[in-house]
């Protein structure tokens, strides 16, 4: 069940948050990442990779399916998977494209 409070206050673009644009217009506030992760950690020569992903209120994403392609800060992302939380928010895992 969704919370009931403003989540508005987490996605403050003036705060954290950045804009995210898609299909010709339209735009959701987003708490964007893009940490690098260890992949095949302890093994002889460690790699990292890069696993951005976008959080936002679930409403504000209507319209999104896997495969559509989003911009943030410039930068293009076809979305690989959507994880809504289950409280009104949905983690948007991304993937660079060109």
């Amino acid at each position: 069940m969704p919370f009931t409070e403003d989540l508005t206050v987490f996605l403050d673009e003036d705060v954290f948050a950045s804009e995210m644009t898609w299909d010709g217009g339209n735009s959701a506030s987003v708490i964007f990442d893009a940490e690098h992760i260890l992949v095949n950690e302890g093994a002889e020569a460690d790699t990292s990779t890069v696993a951005p992903t976008a959080l936002a209120r679930e409403a504000d994403l209507s319209g999104l399916a896997q495969g559509d392609t989003v911009t943030i800060g410039g930068l293009n992302y076809k979305i690989v998977g959507i994880q809504p939380d289950g409280t009104g928010m949905t983690l948007l895992i991304l993937h660079r494209t060109t």
